[in-house]
């Protein structure tokens, strides 16, 4: 794959935004924003736009289904993929 490097003026806001979420995912601010413009770049392309309320009212409702058919179909199993989604949760988001 080949790279390009592309420059970009952020508000002072944005930056200091950007530079601690890269702290925080232990990544160089650069790396961080690619990974975001990759994402919002896909989603933009998609017709989505850019709109982190609506992703993650999407990703809730994901959610909410699954929990409600795995409550439904397989009870049996259904507290234990709640208990295994914290530790994974703890495990690889502190």
């Amino acid at each position: 794959m080949k790279y390009r490097t592309v420059s970009a003026h952020l508000s002072a806001g944005v930056a200091d935004d950007l530079i601690a979420v890269a702290q925080t995912l232990g990544m160089s601010p650069s790396r961080t924003a690619a990974l975001a413009i990759v994402w919002g770049l896909s989603l933009v392309k998609a017709g989505q736009g850019v709109n982190s309320t609506r992703i993650v009212g999407h990703i809730e409702y994901i959610h909410a289904a699954l929990d409600l058919l795995m409550e439904r179909e397989h009870p049996d199993i259904h507290a234990k993929l709640v208990d295994l989604a914290v530790d994974r949760l703890e495990r690889h988001h502190g």
